[in-house]
């Protein structure tokens, strides 16, 4: 019997109960505590503040399309009808970040029970998260329907890795509605580690013959709550029943999801697939657009993710008089077995997105309407995770039997995981603009000055549109921003972030970002369209007011111009009206 086996796990006490989610938690603070609005806060916030209140920026396209997010909304969004949007997303951030810190610290206690370990697997997936990711996908960060969901997913796993399957597929539900991608998946990978969990799985739809069971004896090695764990797979009852309820928990997200296309034509649905797979976000959706170094890192990840699989093997008995034996499972080991079930099923669904990707290079509308549903997402998530639990449990069953080599390891993960965070908080702190502003808004790497003059000046005209416009003004925005409505609560008429939902607002998305923001209007401003055109476009599409970025503009437009005041100096964005259309003649 080795070391593993002999040590039984230390007692848990309420002390660590709360000081470890709270030092997770402070890890999450510190890495994503940035000022609002982080990269989709803007996006998400904004729609959840027009659906309990419609006369909110009324004209905006993405505003008015469809609701993919009903759960979010109803569960999350009422918040902005009290308070102001910066406070909507730091309440949302700290409940989110507070439940993740839960969630992750009950699942690392039961995989790896260590006083203390469940801040390394923190500290370790934040950094095989952020640095190791290939599609671009992300848990811990700003406000929006998919962090939460991400919360019952691992409460799910937390369960799943204690074989309290019931529960699993109620989480899983619950994820679902709250973002029917994260949950959908999540389901599907579950199914896998289910069935990888092989003889100590519970039945389905009815429990398994005890003939071969009775009359054994408790086992005197094992100890009794290893025994009632074991003999539960035999005890458990059928998850059919369970798997429905979570099915009916999920409705509100599926639902959502499905009306989204309904009474659409086929042609409207495929080009919509083109314009959001190829057009917008391939490069979280086309495989072979992704950077060859981000398929490279993953590879790595996936490659030490099995190395560590294969150290630390989930063990399975070779038969004997102890339940654990007529099992199958090693009693110390098989809670991992379905937590590697449940990666393994991630690495599956991105490979078969791989598979779609490679093998339609010359089908692109069939392509499209499989790789818009994300195939990527789950390993980007999870094989960090399996990663990060690895090297936990390596040490863990080293730190008697290799004692020297645990140590080594255990120093190694401190300091990579810890000067990772060192490190991108540092980095963070040379520009403190919301991480939605540093994505868009113009910069000048080497004129960190000119690029914080730059900001405020983003959020001094959306201020005085705020206070000096109708509430029912819309605006043509400059391309290279995201926050006109989070700062100036006005409507306008296209944002390259906030591409809608459902087929026939993305199409419309799409005609307006390609009359209004050709590639000579990207290059030197509105003014290369001329008065006439402009004018034209922006009365076509209920605009009243143009912003435009100097700084981008190859001279000033011939219109009314209402901002800046004159007291003003040098103003980096100019407001016009746009001229009302002349009355017809009788």
């Amino acid at each position: 019997m080795n070391e593993i086996e002999k040590t039984p796990p230390p007692p848990d006490s309420a002390l660590r109960a709360f000081a470890e989610p709270a030092l997770i938690f402070l890890i999450f603070f510190i890495f994503a505590g940035w000022p609002p609005p982080d990269v989709n806060e803007a996006h998400y916030l904004a729609k959840a503040k027009h659906y309990w209140n419609p006369q909110w920026c009324p004209g905006d396209l993405f505003l008015e399309s469809g609701k993919a997010h009903l759960f979010f909304y109803w569960t999350f969004g009422w918040l902005t009808l009290l308070l102001p949007l910066p406070a909507v997303a730091w309440i949302g951030r700290l409940v989110t970040w507070a439940s993740l810190a839960w969630a992750w610290r009950r699942l690392s206690y039961h995989l790896v029970p260590r006083p203390w370990m469940s801040v390394l697997t923190a500290s370790l997936f934040l950094f095989f998260h952020s640095g190791f990711h290939m599609a671009g996908e992300w848990v811990v960060g700003g406000v929006e329907a998919k962090g939460l969901a991400y919360v019952f997913v691992f409460l799910a796993l937390g369960d799943m890795v204690q074989h309290r399957w019931r529960r699993v597929w109620i989480l899983l539900g619950i994820a679902t509605s709250l973002h029917v991608l994260v949950g959908g998946w999540s389901w599907i990978a579950a199914m896998v580690a289910w069935l990888a969990c092989g003889r100590s799985r519970p039945p389905l739809v009815r429990r398994p013959a005890r003939a071969a069971t009775e009359g054994s004896q408790s086992p005197s090695t094992a100890g009794t709550v290893a025994w009632e764990a074991n003999s539960a797979c035999f005890d458990a009852p059928p998850m059919l029943p369970a798997m429905i309820v979570g099915i009916l928990l999920a409705l509100p997200g599926l639902i959502a999801g499905l009306m989204l296309s309904h009474g659409v034509d086929s042609q409207t649905i495929r080009d919509a697939n083109l314009i959001y797979v190829y057009h917008r976000l391939g490069h979280h959706l086309v495989f072979h657009r992704f950077p060859p170094w981000f398929m490279f890192r993953h590879a790595m990840l996936l490659v030490v993710w099995v190395g560590i699989c294969l150290l630390t093997p989930c063990r399975t008995s070779k038969g004997g008089n102890t339940m654990g034996d007529r099992v199958g499972v090693d009693l110390q080991t098989w809670g991992h077995r379905p937590l590697r079930g449940f990666v393994g099923g991630a690495v599956l669904i991105a490979l078969i997105g791989i598979l779609i990707d490679q093998s339609l290079l010359y089908h692109l509308d069939t392509a499209a309407s499989l790789l818009k549903y994300y195939w990527y997402r789950l390993t980007d998530v999870f094989l960090p995770v399996g990663v990060a639990f690895g090297i936990a449990t390596l040490i863990h069953r080293w730190w008697h039997a290799r004692a020297k080599a645990a140590r080594w390891v255990l120093v190694v993960s401190i300091f990579a995981s810890g000067g990772y965070l060192a490190w991108w908080n540092l980095h963070r702190r040379a520009d403190f603009r919301p991480a939605a502003d540093i994505q868009m808004l113009p910069s000048w790497p080497d004129d960190p000055d000119r690029t914080q003059r730059k900001y405020e000046s983003w959020k001094q005209v959306c201020r005085w549109i705020r206070e000096n416009t109708p509430d029912d003004a819309v605006f043509v925005t400059p391309r290279h921003q995201q926050t006109f409505k989070w700062y100036a609560q006005r409507a306008e008429v296209f944002s390259w972030k906030d591409v809608p939902q459902d087929p026939t607002s993305v199409v419309r998305w799409w005609r307006r970002q390609r009359w209004l923001y050709p590639h000579r209007v990207v290059r030197w401003g509105f003014a290369s369209l001329g008065e006439d055109r402009l004018v034209a476009l922006a009365r076509h599409y209920g605009a009243t007011h143009i912003v435009v970025d100097r700084d981008s503009s190859v001279r000033e437009l011939m219109l009314p111009q209402i901002y800046p005041p004159v007291d003003t100096i040098d103003p980096a964005y100019v407001v016009y009206r746009v001229p009302p259309a002349p009355e017809p003649v009788p």
